[in-house]
């Protein structure tokens, strides 16, 4: 058994994510990589229909080819969508710099999750961490490569921004940190793609209710273009 082998059995055995009597929440990964000419996006594909317990599978990244941006979103679907929606307008139109983007995208975020948050009051019903939806943004705007993560929390939109050349949210994305740093030790010349394969294909099954086929954007200052997606794990 290789030294990698022995390690992902490790993670396999660790109690990150606990067994439940009830339907489990979903659990996502959405991770950003930088490359020489770029970065890479990825996401894995499936969510969990509460009502019948059934998986399904959902696309949790979208992008824009001018300017070359892309992003994923985690938690709440249908605030993930309105958001996308935005982003494919007003959103385009506040992309003239990284600081004016950044300022609307924060509130609107903030403004689509506290909408839901009404919703579930009308409804009674508590709130829980899929709820709500955090988003980890990526691309090129007025020329500079950047990487954001919009979230909120306590009520309080807040962003975070990282040269890290390795990036996640959702709630599998300590797996993926976890994998990245294990491959990055153990194989750091491997390519920014086949690294990010490699992580998506390990911490999927890891994370349990993320699910395959896990979504890739290679993002470069001329687009975005789609990579074959992952189908499964494999043994790069």
């Amino acid at each position: 058994m290789s030294l990698l082998d022995t390690l992902q059995s490790d993670l396999n055995s660790w109690p990150i994510v606990a067994p439940s009597s009830t339907l489990q929440d979903d659990m996502t990964i959405i991770a950003a990589l930088r490359c020489e000419d770029g970065l890479i996006l990825a996401a894995d594909g499936r969510v969990t229909d509460r009502a019948t317990g059934y998986p399904e599978r959902e696309r949790k990244l979208d992008y824009v080819p001018s300017p070359p941006l892309a992003w994923g979103f985690s938690g709440d679907g249908g605030v993930g969508a309105e958001f996308g929606r935005w982003m494919r307008s007003d959103g385009l139109q506040a992309a003239r710099d990284w600081h004016t983007l950044r300022d609307h995208a924060v509130t609107m975020l903030a403004r689509l999750n506290g909408r839901k948050r009404e919703l579930l009051q009308v409804a009674r019903k508590a709130e829980d961490a899929e709820d709500t939806a955090s988003v980890l943004m990526a691309g090129y705007v007025g020329g500079t490569l950047e990487v954001l993560e919009l979230d909120e929390r306590a009520g309080h939109a807040f962003y975070g921004s990282s040269s890290s050349p390795f990036m996640a949210i959702g709630s599998g994305a300590l797996h993926a940190r976890i994998v990245h740093g294990i491959t990055s030790e153990l194989n750091p010349i491997r390519s920014a793609e086949s690294r990010m394969r490699f992580v998506m294909s390990r911490a999927i099954p890891i994370a349990q209710l993320c699910g395959f086929p896990a979504r890739l954007l290679h993002i470069t200052a001329d687009g975005v273009a789609e990579l074959s997606a992952l189908v499964q794990a494999d043994g790069a």
